[in-house]
């Protein structure tokens, strides 16, 4: 997302190259958790001797999930990652078409399926009516990119009808 490269004084660069920059960053991390002191040369990032510290206590490292719901990102949560997380404005159909992907990049590259995780982002308004439940949702909608999926699971979703008090 823009805002990460500017918060983190990065050049926002193009698709392609902060594809390339997120997987050389994943293979750095990994260096970093798995090497005393990690060297580290690639197009983007450099180490030489670096020890963060303190090393991960999960062995042999924390999980690694990969978020976004282009082939590149999937591609790489299965060559480098544990998980895939799609997210931000994909659907429950289009979620279901990704871990297909998944599952035939997992065949191609030899992993057993069970090795790379899926999840999915889902917005969730709970509210007393479904005019508050649309206002809370449009709020969202406001700020997402396209409004088809979150129209959809808004026409879909149930209103609860309990008392405000239990809410």
């Amino acid at each position: 997302m823009k805002d990460d490269f500017q918060w983190y004084g990065l050049r926002y660069e193009g698709f392609r190259t902060r594809v390339k920059m997120m997987e050389e960053g994943v293979r750095l991390i990994k260096a970093c958790w798995r090497d005393g002191k990690a060297d580290f040369q690639g197009n983007f990032f450099k180490l030489s001797k670096a020890d963060p510290q303190p090393k991960p206590f999960q062995r042999p490292r924390p999980p690694i999930w990969v978020a976004g719901v282009s082939d590149e990102a999937l591609e790489i949560a299965v060559s480098e990652g544990d998980g895939w997380f799609g997210w931000r404005g994909i659907n429950p159909r289009e979620f279901s078409g990704r871990v297909k992907a998944v599952d035939s990049l997992c065949r191609t590259a030899g992993r057993r399926r069970s090795e790379v995780k899926n999840a999915m982002h889902l917005q969730v308004s709970i509210a007393r009516n479904q005019d508050s439940l649309r206002g809370q949702a449009g709020k969202w909608m406001d700020l997402a990119d396209t409004k088809d999926p979150h129209d959809d699971l808004l026409r879909n979703s149930l209103v609860l009808r309990r008392p405000a008090s239990r809410i």
